[in-house]
């Protein structure tokens, strides 16, 4: 009898489900760049380099805002996976209406109240009003696309939140080939310059979203009867349900308090190095792209850790979750260690491809060991992360946060930026890192092994 896969090559059935949705998650995400590297090739080629500086900072400023709400991302894949856990159908149907309803108004918040962020954006920005002008005029073509980014965003975690890696796979390539082929077209054919972009960036959003409905029905097309009967069931009193929608609101809104923790401490990070001076502001913003890197890889693992544990915590497979835990560690060690030797073995040939400059290529090289144990504990923190976001423990993700950024972070980065010491700077991000790990990893525990018992 020919064997399964994993048995071939993992030892587990956990191992292969975890591994094959950490490739297709990262695949997902590596294709998110490239929107970025096509539309700084099409303004480069086809307009100038003013347009690609402007452009620049309004994908900042929907970065922050987007990043801000991606709770509504990470909140779905829990709650669906361990609605799915539970066999709930009706429940999962509920997670993915009342998300969307979420989305939808928060989308159409954002557009009205656009002009107030365009001004408060723009103005908070450095740059020449030359620059601005341009980056404004990619912001309102871009930012009709609010209420179809946001359903994305459920849709994504909700899709994850099954099980269904290759659907959000499918969706987010064909939203980013969309987007480089609208680029293409609105920069070469309409003759547009950086409005051609924001919109090529909308219509992709609508693009992916017209295409990920389609996706949620195949997903419930597998199981027609049972969907058709409970979907009968539900009426919009049922959907809003006010208990229900309070409960996903405060999950909601206590990951929104951790991610802006999240933000407010790099940002911190970022101004404190600055404030030291501009070389070291420069090596840091280098070498935080390599602890971005490492992050990359590791999300992967997270959004399959968030699936599997969210069902499997759902079915009361206790055991199961704190295998897979104990698979995401060694995973983020493997990977950190990789990145490490890497870095140790040819931290030359690395920062000669960022610059030509010897004194920074110097500080960089100094700088670099002072990254390594970032890595490592920012591992363990992004595994524990993925573990509570599946469990749907938004308080202890928050809490966590807060703590790590104010008692962990804050009072050694302080002393960095009072000796102006960058090395210390950089053991304020190890102790934060390693704050979150602390934190996470003992409400880990009290939990399992309060539930197992």
């Amino acid at each position: 009898m020919k064997k399964p896969v994993y048995d071939i090559i993992f030892r587990d059935p956990l191992t292969f489900r975890f591994f094959h949705l950490t490739l297709l998650n990262l695949i997902s995400n590596l294709s998110i760049p490239l929107v970025g590297i096509a539309d700084t090739i099409f303004l480069g080629r086809f307009t100038t380099s003013e347009h690609i500086a402007g452009v620049a900072l309004g994908i900042v400023l929907f970065e922050y805002l987007y990043w801000g709400l991606s709770f509504l991302r990470m909140g779905t894949t829990g709650t669906t996976a361990i609605q799915t856990g539970l066999g709930n159908e009706i429940g999962v149907q509920l997670v993915l209406l009342r998300s969307i309803i979420l989305a939808l108004s928060l989308g159409i918040i954002i557009v009205i109240l656009s002009p107030w962020i365009e001004q408060l954006g723009f103005t908070l920005q450095i740059g020449d009003d030359s620059i601005k002008s341009i980056g404004i005029s990619y912001f309102r073509s871009r930012i009709w696309d609010a209420p179809f980014t946001l359903m994305n965003f459920v849709i994504v975690g909700w899709l994850l939140g099954k099980g269904r890696s290759d659907f959000v796979l499918f969706a987010m390539i064909t939203g980013n080939l969309s987007n480089i082929l609208l680029d293409y077209i609105l920069l070469t054919k309409f003759g547009m310059e950086a409005d051609g972009v924001g919109l090529a960036s909308a219509l992709a959003q609508v693009i992916q979203f017209l295409l990920s409905i389609f996706l949620v029905a195949k997903v419930f097309s597998n199981k027609q009867n049972t969907i058709s009967n409970s979907f009968e069931k539900l009426t919009l009193k049922i959907i809003l349900k006010k208990r229900e929608f309070l409960s996903l609101l405060s999950f909601n809104k206590d990951i929104f308090i951790r991610t802006a923790f999240l933000i407010v401490t790099f940002s911190l990070f970022r101004n404190f190095s600055s404030s030291i001076g501009v070389a070291t502001l420069t090596v840091n913003s280098i070498l935080f792209q390599f602890m971005l890197i490492y992050a990359f890889f590791i999300d992967g693992s997270g959004y399959a850790i968030e699936t599997l544990a969210g069902d499997l915590f759902g079915r009361g497979r206790i055991e199961e979750v704190k295998k897979l835990i104990r698979i995401g560690l060694w995973f983020s060690l493997i990977v950190a260690g990789i990145i490490v030797l890497i870095l140790a073995l040819f931290p030359v040939q690395i920062v000669t491809i960022v610059s030509k400059e010897k004194d920074l290529i110097n500080g960089l090289i100094e700088m670099l060991p002072w990254v390594y144990p970032v890595l490592f504990l920012g591992g363990f923190a992004f595994v524990y992360d993925g573990l509570f976001l599946g469990l749907v423990k938004g308080k202890i993700l928050r809490n966590s946060m807060i703590l790590s950024s104010l008692v962990f972070f804050l009072p050694v980065a302080i002393l960095g930026l009072y000796l102006e010491s960058n090395p210390i700077i950089w053991v304020s991000m190890s102790t934060y890192m390693l704050g979150r790990a602390i934190t996470l990893a003992y409400s880990a525990r009290k939990i399992l092994c309060t539930t197992s018992q």
